[in-house]
């Protein structure tokens, strides 16, 4: 008796709905007028379609700052451009001094605290995106797209390589990108973190960021042993262009590279931006003329 080719399909394919997906911000309350510009650039390239459907994504604005420094939560949760969240919260990582707060430490200590899981908002996460002020989306709908890329693939992280000016090293060029997703609600992957990354570190007296020091880790071949189990989990994509110190244009970008749809990093050709408000303005005119 013949199967229903459905019926032959093995489960595993069956496409898994993240438990909790949240796009995460991190940033320095000096890099305040950065983010505003990030959420503004949402105007121009919409998070979602809104007449499509509502996902249930979270927006996570990750404030680091100095006990002696303020931070006005108004201007963020009130913004016009997050009608695509289903919710917003802040989260606050305090320096105890300047010591650690710079970019290479503080950056580190602030993922660790997240992946840590202690925190009760980032512990109900499973999957995010950690989303710096400097990267920008050069397509509509991008929202959904990094849903979709949730649910695409066994990871722990997946994200770009350097793909701009040729770096200094070898790991400099060829690590995952800060800017990615993230399965931080995978208790495995946050014990490869603190239980052999994170001791690395502490060995050789790392002081740089977590992103290139993962992939340090995993580039030395006295781990070997624990790194050929997992180096699956690590998966370079395309869905974000890292073009870190290099200058692109939008329309170049979105046309050469059609599975992108964010880019971290550069100097953004504002061309399009100018063309786009005039196109705005001509056809505001042409309707009143009509």
């Amino acid at each position: 008796m013949s199967q229903n080719c459905q019926s032959c399909v093995p489960s595993i394919f069956e496409p898994k709905l993240p438990k909790k997906f949240s796009i995460v911000i991190p940033f320095h309350v000096k890099q305040t007028d950065k983010v505003i510009n990030l959420m503004d650039s949402w105007s121009y390239f919409r998070p979602c379609n809104l007449s499509w459907m509502k996902l249930d994504i979270d927006l996570i604005f990750y404030i680091a700052r100095q006990d002696n420094q303020n931070f006005d939560h108004y201007k963020f949760i009130k913004h016009k451009n997050l009608e695509c969240f289903s919710k917003i919260d802040i989260v606050e990582y305090i320096f105890l001094d300047d010591r650690t707060d710079n970019h290479n430490i503080g950056s580190r200590l602030m993922f660790e605290y997240m992946l840590n899981a202690t925190n009760e908002i980032f512990k109900r996460q499973n999957f995010i995106f950690y989303m710096e002020a400097d990267t920008r989306p050069i397509r509509s709908n991008w929202l959904v797209g990094l849903y979709k890329e949730c649910i695409n693939g066994d990871f722990w992280v997946k994200g770009s390589i350097q793909r701009g000016i040729k770096m200094k090293s070898f790991t400099d060029s060829f690590h995952i990108n800060g800017n990615a997703l993230y399965k931080i609600g995978d208790e495995n992957f946050r014990n490869f973190y603190f239980s052999s990354v994170k001791a690395y570190f502490d060995r050789i007296n790392f002081r740089h960021g977590y992103d290139g020091g993962i992939f340090k880790f995993i580039y030395d071949l006295n781990n070997i042993d624990q790194v050929k189990h997992v180096f699956h989990k690590f998966q370079f994509r395309g869905f974000v262009y890292n073009s870190c110190h290099t200058n692109y244009s939008v329309q170049k970008m979105a046309k050469q590279f059609e599975d992108t749809f964010l880019v971290h990093g550069g100097m953004l050709e504002y061309r399009f931006f100018f063309d786009f408000s005039i196109k705005l303005v001509i056809c505001s005119w042409i309707r009143m003329e009509n």
